[in-house]
């Protein structure tokens, strides 16, 4: 009797030891998936190398990124999103072809608008990355959702904004200077993107119409005209736009003593977004200094 009573004993502790490890793989599975999850990379989707070389400066390998082009409004809707993308755009006419594409994406994707103009500014602008509010906005709005999704990494994240915002202040530094220097001159432009650059230093400009296209050089009259009338201090233009008749107008202002500024949309092969716009505002500083009386 003695022995019968005891022969369950090791059986219930088998089955219990049988569970217990089950149950230890079921959390250990669970444990890998999740882990397994945070070590994949959040995949980004932005308009353009500007937006990436941000990106990275403040995701590193927590992301993987996709820079996609604009492309004829005809073939807009035909753009193929990597599966588990997160589209950050502008809410700026120059991003409405990636808004509109990502609005047909199957399936859908995340789409986070970082910069929408209010109404004391232009929304018309062609080129965000040179207004400095949608520059800091896009930075935060990244390193929020990679702090949200991998809270683990959220100090390294934290830690890389904090470095891209102190060589924004540098470039908001000169920019100010610039703008106070030379509060309200009058300077030439040839393009959208001169345009937008002479808007944030509160420039007023002449040659380029209002209405015109994004990407799309101005009338050459008009801004050859401005020229010879000498009616700014510098002559702006976009050197990665065709325009067959730029050398006609560099000419020009050249002949008239006008210093020729040529800006870039694009930003340069080995080059930092940081150290790319430092140069560009330099630039455009110092042709104005060789313009002053």
């Amino acid at each position: 009797m003695a022995n019968n009573t005891q022969m369950p004993g090791p059986k219930i502790r088998l089955l219990m030891t049988g569970a217990v490890e089950r149950g230890c793989l079921v959390a250990a599975l669970l444990l890998s998936a999740v882990t397994f999850a945070r070590a994949e990379p959040v995949h980004i989707v932005v308009p353009g190398r500007v937006y990436a070389d941000l990106a990275e400066a403040i995701g590193g390998t927590l992301i993987s990124i996709s820079v996609i082009e604009p492309r004829s409004p005809s073939a807009d809707r035909a753009i193929t999103f990597p599966s588990g993308s997160l589209v950050l755009c502008t809410g700026t006419r120059a991003d409405a072809w990636l808004r509109e594409a990502a609005s047909h994406a199957v399936p859908a994707v995340k789409v986070i608008e970082v910069y929408r103009p209010t109404q004391s500014q232009d929304g018309s602008i062609a080129f965000p990355w040179y207004d400095l509010a949608a520059t800091i906005a896009f930075s935060h709005a990244i390193a929020t959702e990679l702090a949200s999704r991998k809270p683990a990494a959220a100090s390294r994240v934290d830690a890389n904004l904090s470095r891209l915002l102190a060589d924004f202040k540098a470039i908001e530094d000169r920019v100010n200077e610039v703008a106070k220097d030379y509060a309200r001159s009058d300077v030439i432009v040839a393009d959208d993107l001169s345009r937008d650059v002479a808007r944030q230093l509160k420039f007023k400009t002449k040659g380029l119409a209002n209405q015109s296209q994004q990407n799309m050089p101005a009338p050459a009259a008009p801004v050859e005209d401005a020229i010879l009338r000498r009616e700014g201090s510098i002559f702006l233009y976009d050197k990665d736009v065709p325009n067959p008749g730029i050398k006609r107008l560099i000419a020009a202002a050249t002949d008239s003593g006008i210093p020729v500024v040529a800006l870039q949309e694009n930003l340069p092969t080995g080059l930092h977004y940081q150290r790319w716009a430092l140069r560009q505002w330099n630039t455009i500083h110092g042709a104005l200094n060789e313009a002053a009386p």
